[in-house]
């Protein structure tokens, strides 16, 4: 099991968080799957993707027409083809151009922590931490998350999370922020996360 996400402009991040028992030796999924967590981009090859590093080195290559099966510990949904709903293309299609008002962010300037503000932040124990390594990390106040994130010079952003706890409580939408960015800019040395259609989800300010 995991996640993954990708942009039109070649972007890719991934990241598997669980499995079956016999799939992998590791004390952790990832470790396992180094291919996936090294991708970070992709290019597509007639009917096939190739995964590709950092360095534009091909780290997988992935086919059409797999028919796994489920095992007897397994949903039989797991084995379902995907299907392709308007929700899908809609996460998957380009973003909308930045406001002019903002100045994209990029690798650099967003790394460190940050804490949501506004009306709609929620617990003011929420934060988030950019690493360079491409990990982000938080809390929305009660409950921990994280994953993975890529973010171009130009604030072009994908952002996928991995396993959460779930504690009930007055928390904040930070994390389902991160995951819906597809635009990061700077205002006011203030962080703006913005989705597809160029709305803004939220906004951050740097924790000391």
């Amino acid at each position: 099991m995991g996640s993954w996400a990708a942009d039109p402009s070649g972007a890719f991040v991934g990241e598997s968080f669980g499995g079956s028992g016999s799939c992998f030796t590791g004390s952790h999924p990832d470790m396992d799957v180094a291919w996936l967590r090294a991708a970070v981009g992709y290019r597509i090859h007639g009917a096939d993707r190739l995964l590709l590093d950092d360095s534009g080195k091909v780290v997988a290559r992935l086919a059409p027409g797999a028919h796994p099966t489920a095992g007897p510990d397994m949903a039989s949904s797991f084995a379902s083809p995907p299907v392709l709903t308007p929700a899908l293309e809609q996460r998957f299609a380009a973003a909308a151009p930045f406001p002019h008002s903002l100045r994209p962010a990029d690798p650099v300037n967003i790394l460190g922590r940050w804490r949501p503000i506004g009306s709609n932040a929620g617990s003011p124990q929420a934060f988030v931490e950019f690493d360079e390594n491409g990990n982000w990390s938080g809390s929305d106040g009660c409950n921990g998350a994280g994953g993975r994130y890529a973010i171009s010079r130009a604030g072009e952003m994908i952002a996928i999370n991995g396993n959460s706890t779930l504690i009930g409580c007055d928390n904040s939408p930070l994390p389902l922020w991160i995951t819906k960015a597809r635009r990061v800019g700077i205002e006011d040395r203030q962080l703006v996360l913005l989705d597809v259609r160029g709305h803004i989800l939220g906004r951050l300010t740097r924790q000391s």
